[in-house]
């Protein structure tokens, strides 16, 4: 059957998002779809997915599938695999054709720059990565040498 001809509530309808259209550590060669200045260091899909679950859209994570530009299939880095690896599906439309998550405790995404722009700022906040930063900081206190 034709994607077309599925109704919007169908996930192969649904709208694709890898972490590397807001890293902002990449180019836009290299994939990223936001703005530099508003692009977020390092997202995993993990993240992106409990962003845009919270708000209350329908979202389906696939850990497996890979952006095609994503230069770790190869790399020996297996952590900077991790965080590349993996893409979020998020159902943008009902089966009516209008916007999904339209009320009072969701936002409006008309588009998914829209969706992209509210992930990247939301996903700092998050508590884990808070608590990722707050132990660096510590981290980089701690190594301070004593002058004399």
């Amino acid at each position: 059957m034709e994607v077309k001809l599925k109704p919007y509530s169908d996930p192969s309808r649904w709208v694709a998002i890898y972490p590397l259209y807001i890293d902002a550590s990449k180019s836009l060669a290299q994939g990223r779809r936001i703005p530099k200045a508003k692009a977020v260091n390092n997202p995993t899909c993990q993240e992106i997915f409990d962003v845009l679950n919270h708000v209350g859209l329908r979202c389906e994570l696939e850990q497996k599938k890979t952006h095609p530009r994503a230069q770790s299939r190869g790399a020996a880095n297996p952590k900077q695999q991790q965080q590349e690896e993996g893409r979020i599906r998020v159902q943008l439309k009902g089966d009516d054709g209008e916007n999904v998550g339209e009320g009072a405790t969701q936002p409006k995404f008309m588009t998914r720059q829209q969706m992209m722009e509210y992930a990247a700022e939301m996903v700092p906040k998050l508590k884990t990565r808070q608590q990722q930063n707050q132990g660096e900081q510590n981290d980089a206190t701690g190594k301070q040498k004593k002058r004399k």
